[in-house]
């Protein structure tokens, strides 16, 4: 099946985003980490996907081995955070990266100290540091 993404706007902010009416209606479970959600949105979705802006989760935390760890590019900073989900509650797992970073996976091999994918980041030159 092939759906139409619609952009909405909130009258009352003036924001825009962008919605897929299969992943709002029935999200699956790699968008939303596994949990219920009522309505997904991209802005929060976590799939591997070009309009998902949601946290992506890395890995588990190599810091507190409790939580996960995620990348983000929260609107209020200029660049990208690598952060656990439990900073919270007592891990101190974070990294600012800058304005403009990409992430990719890179699977032909897993990291031979924890398996885990290991990861390639692509920092833009343009962006201011």
């Amino acid at each position: 099946d092939q759906f139409q993404v619609l952009s909405v706007t909130n009258t009352a902010t003036g924001k825009t985003h962008q919605i897929c009416p299969k992943c709002f209606k029935d999200p699956p479970a790699e968008a939303t980490g596994g949990k219920a959600v009522d309505g997904l949105r991209c802005f929060a979705c976590l799939a591997d996907c070009p309009l998902a802006s949601g946290s992506k989760v890395l890995r588990p935390c190599p810091s507190c081995q409790r939580g996960e760890l995620l990348f983000k590019a929260p609107k209020a900073m200029n660049g990208t955070l690598l952060e656990c989900s439990n900073s919270g509650e007592g891990c101190d797992m974070k990294l600012y990266l800058p304005g403009g970073t990409t992430l990719q996976r890179l699977s032909a091999q897993p990291c031979a100290g924890c398996s885990h994918s290991l990861l390639s980041f692509t920092f833009n030159r343009a962006s201011p540091e």
